[in-house]
């Protein structure tokens, strides 16, 4: 009888001890998934926090630099920047670089997509990217980052449409392309200018 007894109690702790088992399986189980889902969110906030929009306006030996569509469509209209962060010769050849911003801006120096875009810490969004570079009485304009960061580097462009007296002020505007994109007119960007600066 006792020896029955014991094999009953042995196999009742047997049988405890695997459901423990389970559980800790269970819930080793359950904080898996929750870190791999923590590391995916991380990654799509990461993928959406590119920045959508860049632009720059070279004038008088400076290089303006905007995040923010209206300040750079305002310096581009003559008006006064009132919020800048200057920087002394950290243009490629020199120039004094000029960042434009807007009061929230203000409040995050130096950590802002632009300035890190211009240093070339960040990469802009592979999607939906929208870009502008003012230079020479031309609007150089782009819906790729990876075009517009060769066009900065290297100042040409081996694809383009060229639109004379198309732009604001009838200034010449030049849409910048990759090769696969070079065989057909730029029609959706071409819209997207002109919606951007309400032509």
């Amino acid at each position: 009888m006792l020896a029955n007894k014991s094999r009953m109690t042995f196999a009742a702790v047997a049988l405890l001890g695997l459901g423990l088992s389970g559980c800790a399986t269970d819930q080793e189980a359950t904080k898996s998934d929750a870190k791999t889902e923590t590391v995916k969110a991380a990654a799509v906030e990461t993928k959406t926090a590119l920045p959508q929009q860049y632009f720059e306006a070279h004038k008088d030996g400076r290089i303006w630099v905007f995040g923010n569509e209206k300040l750079y469509k305002e310096f581009l209209a003559g008006k006064e920047i009132a919020l800048v962060m200057t920087r002394i010769a950290a243009g490629p050849k020199r120039e004094t670089v000029v960042f434009g911003l807007t009061k929230d801006e203000s409040k995050k120096m130096p950590n802002l997509p632009q300035v890190a875009l211009f240093e070339g810490k960040q990469e802009g969004a592979a999607e939906g990217f929208y870009g502008e570079i003012h230079k020479d009485g031309r609007h150089f304009v782009f819906d790729g980052w990876k075009e517009m960061k060769e066009f900065r580097h290297s100042g040409e462009a081996p694809y383009v449409f060229t639109y004379v007296g198309a732009g604001p002020k009838r200034a010449t505007v030049v849409y910048v392309r990759n090769k696969a994109q070079s065989k057909t007119a730029p029609d959706a960007l071409i819209a997207r200018f002109r919606q951007f600066h309400g032509l």
